[in-house]
């Protein structure tokens, strides 16, 4: 049966009922008033039921939905929070980062500044002590060639009193040689021909005795020559010893 004529019956069956007197009410039986409800129920078309199932469906999906709308909002809220606590926990950490850095750093200039200081003073220290040494290396320089030039002063005197005792020996032995010569020259010369035998006696042993004096004058000479060389070997014994007295030893002892 068709929904709308049911739904006309229905009608019908209000207009027609028996009203209540002094009200605005109605009396219908009930009997029918149920067959046509069932009829209704089963005149109902599938669609109009298949409607409802969605709407029910839909209403389970919608909350449902809600449901997992409050899941996933807890859940976003969750990690946002935890994101909010990790991005203040990663700030945090930048913040000690650059706070250690920038000691690191302060702390980094103020030792070169510090290292700095101590390099210019060792220079200067330095500086001074080379001072120093070059001063007491000058005065230990000085003393050493004053010693050396009174050392080959006396070195000089030595050679040159050697030249004079050698001169001196020159000399007498040139002397020597001239009287030899002038008393051959006046023997020669002499007017007693019977003497020359005895004159010839006489040079022969002039001659010995000039001989030996020659010896004599060459054996002095041999000595004053060994004298000179022992000077000259004294002189530089004496500066080798002036060198080794004032080795490098005793300038560290004068330093």
């Amino acid at each position: 049966m068709d929904l709308l004529h049911l739904v006309d019956q229905l009608e019908e069956l209000l207009v027609t009922a028996k009203k209540m007197p002094m009200a605005n009410r109605v009396i219908v039986q009930k009997d029918r008033l149920f067959e046509i409800i069932d009829e209704l129920r089963i005149a109902v078309p599938n669609n109009v039921r298949e409607a409802d199932e969605i709407v029910l469906e839909k209403n389970a999906i919608l909350r449902n939905a809600k449901e997992d709308a409050k899941i996933i909002l807890s859940s976003a809220e969750s990690k946002a929070n935890n994101l909010i606590n990790d991005h203040e926990i990663i700030q945090s950490a930048r913040t000690k980062a650059d706070i250690i850095i920038q000691q690191g750093e302060n702390n980094l200039k103020e030792r070169i500044s510090q290292a700095n200081i101590e390099i210019k003073k060792r220079i200067e220290d330095s500086r001074v002590l080379a001072h120093q040494e070059m001063g007491a290396a000058d005065n230990y320089a000085k003393q050493l060639l004053e010693r050396l030039d009174r050392q080959l002063q006396a070195f000089v005197g030595s050679v040159h009193t050697g030249l004079e005792q050698l001169e001196r020996v020159q000399d007498a032995k040139q002397q020597n040689e001239q009287d030899l010569l002038l008393m051959n020259t006046e023997e020669v010369l002499g007017d007693r021909p019977d003497q020359n035998d005895q004159n010839d006696q006489n040079d022969q042993n002039d001659q010995n005795d000039q001989n030996d004096q020659n010896d004599q004058n060459d054996q002095n000479d041999q000595n004053d020559l060994l004298e000179v060389d022992s000077n000259i070997n004294d002189s530089n014994i004496n500066e080798d010893k002036v060198v080794d007295d004032y080795s490098l030893n005793n300038f560290d002892d004068e330093k």
